[in-house]
């Protein structure tokens, strides 16, 4: 199973939370991964669940790719609505079973005009299951 985060232009994400192990979760013990920043480079390793993965450079990630070792079926997160680095919206975060991005709204998209309110900026999650 591959889930895939497209972060967008206009989105400075710079780390990932994942999910902590709970009773949601059962069998989740580690997540490889595979992050594109926007220069290009990839980040690679394995995760353990509740881990929060950090950029490695000064380069907002752009893909998450995540390959975790178990997915049972009915598993699931909490919902995640506004987990960011304010201690005001993480208290709500902390601590439970979700999966968030961390950054800011970026001043410029990637492509250097300028971010202006009223934009749109959605972000895309994929859950990928290969066939047999």
């Amino acid at each position: 199973m591959e889930l895939t985060i497209d972060v967008p232009s206009g989105f400075d994400a710079t780390a990932l939370v994942l999910p902590k192990a709970t009773s949601t979760l059962p069998g989740l013990t580690q997540y490889r991964y595979s992050i594109t920043l926007l220069d290009g480079t990839t980040m690679t390793g394995v995760a353990k669940p509740g881990d929060t993965i950090t950029q490695t450079k000064d380069s907002p990630m752009r893909t998450v790719k995540l390959y975790p070792n178990m997915l049972a079926s009915g598993a699931y997160t909490d919902r995640a609505e506004s987990c960011t680095t304010l201690v005001s919206d993480n208290a709500d975060c902390a601590g439970k079973s979700k999966m968030y991005l961390q950054g800011s709204l970026a001043a410029k998209y990637d492509d250097g005009t300028p971010v202006k309110g009223g934009d749109m900026i959605k972000t895309l999650f994929t859950i990928t299951i290969p066939s047999v």
